[in-house]
């Protein structure tokens, strides 16, 4: 996909966006342009001319950041890695659709985590549908989207904390994540997202026995300072059902 097409594809969902916010409050555009007209100052093309720009920047260090990871993956597994056999009733490879409860919960965390409306939209809509290679090493989990370059998060299944690694979709000062872990446990996939000392999220996903589906628990956990112990903030369950193809 070129750049002009990633950012026609862009453009057009802050266009969705946009008719949303003014359906919801019954707003015209006509009112809008007169509240930004109201801004001393403030050039719209300029400024949506400067964004553009910095997105289609991110981008391109998301493909390369993508490109230098997908390398790494072809090296050798280092010999402590303690390889995990992928039992037919676990392997979760291939097409899922997740549902909106835990579309919900994710987007509930990172509401309270402070990631910007159009960041935690972006991110719910790449993770509708979702793509899962699993090996007896890792897991890695593509949510594949027509504005960028199939980005993919690999989880390597020995417990261990790793630093996270992937930029998030959109310019923007914060990680999504600094580190996580991932393990297998009593025949449920689980991984943790740790975003710094005192919160993390917890998911854990079990496939059903027929393998057209998975439940997911979702557990988000704050670490009291008085005690040192972590209390569950949000706690959902939801599930994924197998599809076909994903279509991008």
């Amino acid at each position: 996909m070129t750049k002009e097409e990633r950012l026609r594809e862009f453009i057009k969902m802050v266009e969705r966006e946009l008719n949303t916010f003014l359906a919801k409050r019954g707003y015209t555009e006509r009112e809008l342009d007169d509240a930004l007209k109201e801004e001393p100052g403030v050039n719209l093309k300029q400024e949506a001319s400067k964004t553009l720009k910095s997105l289609d920047e991110h981008v391109e260090q998301v493909m390369a950041t993508q490109k230098r990871l997908d390398s790494a993956r072809t090296q050798p597994t280092l010999s402590w890695v303690r390889a995990v056999t992928v039992r037919p009733e676990l392997d979760l490879s291939g097409h899922w659709r997740l549902d909106d409860t835990i579309l919900n919960a994710f987007e509930d965390i990172r509401t309270r985590r402070g990631v910007p409306y159009m960041m935690r939209r972006l991110l719910r809509m790449m993770e509708t549908k979702i793509v899962v290679t699993h090996t007896p090493e890792r897991v890695v989990i593509a949510l594949k989207n027509k504005l960028f370059a199939s980005p993919e998060v690999a989880y390597e299944l020995d417990g261990q904390e790793r630093l996270w690694e992937v930029a998030p979709p959109v310019p923007w000062p914060s990680k999504l994540c600094e580190a996580y872990s991932a393990w297998i446990d009593d025949g449920a996939l689980c991984y943790r997202h740790i975003y710094s000392g005192t919160s993390r999220t917890t998911r854990c996903v079990r496939k059903n026995a027929s393998g057209d589906r998975f439940e997911m628990d979702v557990r988000f956990e704050e670490l009291d300072p008085m005690t040192n112990q972590w209390i569950e903030v949000l706690a959902r369950k939801g599930y994924g059902l197998r599809i076909a193809t994903v279509d991008y």
